[in-house]
């Protein structure tokens, strides 16, 4: 399992580099290329989503878990805030084991004030990314009732997202990638990969600092 996962990982983190360069590099370029990245990097999202989900099923101690997610969305921030200038999408993973802890303890109340918490401090993906994150735990390996939930949840942010934006563009983006990404999750790879345990964590800081020094070393040129 954890091999399988390695490889999801591997995928994930293929994904969000195409979304992470679309935005830095190709905004201004011709729509179809910038398009196509952030097509493809929705795909990072779903996938990371389901491992958080299954992580937390089989963690022995949920507090480490939260506390190594804790501190590894600090650290990454540094970056990111100037990348983006919002909370990282770590900072929705934490949320998230809140929000399920909440949902095992029975406390709707506790799973309320994760998604406030979410949408009032705007995090990536917010509310919808915490209610990803419980379809995956709550239906993981029920391929049809996630594939119903998701694209369900997916087409009412997509028409929210259209409604206060006024664009189709979200739309296409995120509802494409959550189509696209629980075939991959669920597809058995021939492939097994093993990464080192803290792979995943730091590489996501470590990219988003390499692409803002590509970034400064072009705007020197």
């Amino acid at each position: 399992m954890k091999k399988r996962n390695d490889m999801l990982k591997i995928i994930g983190m293929i994904s969000m580099v195409a979304d992470h360069v679309g935005v830095q590099f190709f905004s201004e370029n011709p729509a179809i290329l910038y398009y196509a990245l952030r097509i493809f990097g929705r795909l990072a999202f779903p996938i990371f989503a389901y491992l958080l989900a299954m992580g937390f099923q089989r963690t022995r101690d949920w507090k480490k878990y939260a506390m190594r997610l804790g501190v590894f969305a600090l650290i990454t921030q540094i970056p990111f805030q100037i990348f983006a200038g919002h909370l990282n999408v770590l900072f929705t993973f934490l949320v998230g084991i809140f929000f399920l802890k909440a949902y095992e303890k029975q406390e709707p109340l506790g799973m309320l004030a994760a998604i406030l918490i979410a949408e009032f401090l705007r995090m990536d993906y917010a509310g919808y990314g915490l209610l990803i994150i419980f379809i995956f735990y709550r239906f993981g390996e029920e391929k049809q009732k996630s594939f119903f939930y998701i694209f369900g949840l997916t087409a009412l942010y997509g028409t929210l997202s259209v409604l206060s934006l006024g664009s189709f563009e979200w739309v296409v983006m995120i509802q494409l990638a959550c189509v696209l990404a629980l075939p991959v999750i669920w597809h058995e790879f021939h492939w097994r990969i093993q990464l080192p345990k803290w792979t995943g964590y730091a590489f996501y800081p470590a990219h988003i600092a390499i692409l803002l020094g590509i970034q400064a070393w072009i705007d020197k040129m």
